[in-house]
């Protein structure tokens, strides 16, 4: 379904990485889209924005939109938000 997904959307970034909670898959995450649009041209990025999520995160869009609204496109832009509910 990953490929049919990405051949469909181009949407997926699929990183050949072992399944790790504490190493570098967020890394690797930001460090290939930084290999694959090298540019410092914003123009010659098909974003304006990005976000690493797991398959276990629920991303409420409404809110995390009303965010990005308010930001105008800033080189100097980083933002995290991460929320987390310790039973």
């Amino acid at each position: 379904m990953l490929l049919w997904e990405q051949e469909r959307f181009k949407d997926l970034q699929i990183l050949h990485l072992e399944e790790n909670m504490n190493k570098v898959k967020s890394y690797e995450y930001f460090a290939d889209l930084g290999r694959r649009y090298r540019g410092e041209n914003p123009e010659d990025r098909p974003w304006d924005f990005v976000m690493k999520a797991d398959d276990d995160s629920f991303i409420n869009i409404p809110r995390l939109l009303e965010q990005l609204r308010s930001l105008t496109h800033r080189e100097d832009l980083y933002m995290v938000m991460a929320h987390c509910d310790v039973g």
